[in-house]
């Protein structure tokens, strides 16, 4: 059998060894190895099917060389390869060619797979991926008895840790999570984690659950609801009445909006809560340039005191972006095609596209449609 290496072409492992490494391997509490080792134990199983094929022709330091051996694991768990490939990029571990088709199996990068090809060979389950960050106080003081935890998906609810303003949760990847801290008297910005092996971990904000205007707030909510409402509709752009009712609604809120911003400033999370802040943060979304471009500066002060979801924050930097004809950062603004399919507006640096939706609390490959 055959491994690939940096600076050398496939070279021979015997079988015997093939065998030790994997009971090694399986013996272990985490399924973390080497990368050698990992090109070691994924030559190995890849041989064992007759999957792997040496290729002279291909440089061995090409990113074909690194995945050629490891393909073997898509048959195995495909929603395995996705993660990986996630993961990569993730942890900035991906440097793909512009000739690499962004989410072919080729794109896979060895170091993700290297997390998760071991525990698919001794078929135990992946480990859950810990996230931990900082939590901020909107009023500089941190209740004594706060705590972590998520609810996700078809599973029981996970409990973490709070230790001097950090925040430690361990999550399962592949599983949909929504992350809060909070205490009885407290609460905080639910952070949504689509999968934890491709999302990484944000700051969180926790702020008094009795708001200072909780009146505005119940204003906020309803306001969003309407904006929502409308929008939840068939889009009909070819029905003059329908997108006539939706600019009026759309631009007495603004107006209300506006009104809302002179006198109290930004509706920020500490003020009016989290799903009152968002609804303000809607119906600026949905203003044209002329009122979203002054609102983003605003936007962008309360985000350096965590007091905005930065993925909301995100998306109306894509948007003002696209109103000035502009390619976008963070791949959230999508247009109409003549076949009435939608694509997204260009992207700068393409690159590093999945690195920086991350850190806006994005998921990575899978942009988020902006109405």
């Amino acid at each position: 059998m055959f491994i690939a290496s940096r600076n050398a072409h496939f070279t021979e492992i015997p079988d015997g060894k093939c065998s030790r490494m994997r009971t090694s391997a399986m013996g272990r509490e985490q399924p973390i190895v080497t990368l050698r080792e990992f090109f070691a134990l994924a030559t190995c199983y890849a041989g064992s099917t007759g999957r792997l094929r040496q290729k002279p022709d291909v440089r061995p330091d090409s990113w074909f060389n690194y995945i050629t051996m490891l393909k073997i694991v898509h048959l195995l768990n495909e929603n395995a390869v996705r993660v990986a490939t996630k993961y990569a990029a993730a942890h900035s571990f991906l440097s793909p060619t512009s000739r690499l088709r962004r989410n072919s199996l080729t794109h896979c990068c060895a170091i993700a797979l290297l997390m998760f090809s071991t525990s698919l060979l001794a078929a135990e389950p992946v480990s859950a991926i810990r996230f931990s960050e900082r939590i901020y106080s909107s009023t500089g003081i941190f209740p004594s008895k706060l705590a972590v935890f998520a609810d996700c998906v078809e599973r029981p609810r996970i409990f973490g840790k709070v230790e001097q303003s950090l925040y430690q949760i361990d999550l399962p990847a592949g599983t949909s999570c929504t992350v809060r801290v909070g205490e009885w008297d407290w609460n905080s910005l639910p952070i949504a984690v689509e999968d934890a092996a491709v999302t990484v971990a944000l700051p969180i904000l926790v702020y008094p659950r009795e708001v200072p205007e909780p009146t505005l707030a119940r204003e906020l909510v309803e306001m969003g609801k309407e904006d929502q409402a409308l929008r939840g509709k068939r889009w009909r752009t070819n029905d003059p009445e329908f997108l006539n009712r939706v600019q009026a609604d759309d631009g007495a809120r603004q107006q209300r909006l506006a009104e809302i911003i002179a006198a109290k400033g930004w509706p920020a999370l500490s003020m009016v809560g989290w799903e009152a802040a968002n609804a303000a943060w809607l119906i600026a979304q949905h203003s044209p340039a002329a009122r979203l471009k002054p609102w983003l500066f605003l936007m962008q002060e309360a985000a350096a005191k965590h007091e905005i979801a930065p993925y909301n924050l995100a998306t109306s930097i894509d948007r003002v972006l696209v109103y000035d004809n502009r390619k976008q950062l963070y791949g959230t603004q999508y247009r109409t095609r003549a076949d009435g399919g939608n694509e997204p507006y260009p992207s700068e640096d393409m690159d590093q596209l999945d690195h920086r939706r991350l850190r806006m609390g994005l998921p990575i490959n899978v942009p988020a449609k902006a109405l």
